[in-house]
């Protein structure tokens, strides 16, 4: 009996300590302020600015009595940086609202698939 509880207390404890080591190797879907500046050359102000503008999207996560943590969605970032849309020539507004388009469409297409 002793040996039965045994076994499933280290079951239970290994499979909670896999189940962390996923989770920290899989990346986050999310990025913070300082992640996406980085992957788009730019500085922390300018993306938290054009955040701010609705120019890229982003979730507030926690507002603060002085700041707003926000997090921005990895696979638009990335898509946008392999673009080479990093430069002040690029219109983030017009780049968000035709991928946006874009993920509607095949949604739409998905869907409607028989």
């Amino acid at each position: 009996m002793v040996t039965a509880v045994t076994r499933a207390v280290i079951a239970v404890l290994t499979w909670q300590v896999g189940a962390v080591r996923h989770q920290a190797k899989s990346p986050s879907s999310m990025l913070t302020v300082a992640q996406a500046a980085a992957l788009m050359g730019m500085s922390r102000t300018t993306v938290i600015r054009k955040a701010d503008a609705g120019e890229l999207p982003c979730v507030v996560v926690s507002r603060g009595t002085r700041q707003k943590m926000r997090r921005f969605p990895r696979a638009f970032i990335e898509d946008l940086a392999a673009r080479g849309g990093l430069g002040a020539e690029t219109d983030l507004g017009d780049y968000a609202a035709r991928r946006h388009a874009t993920a509607n469409s095949a949604i739409t297409a998905t869907t409607n698939t028989p």
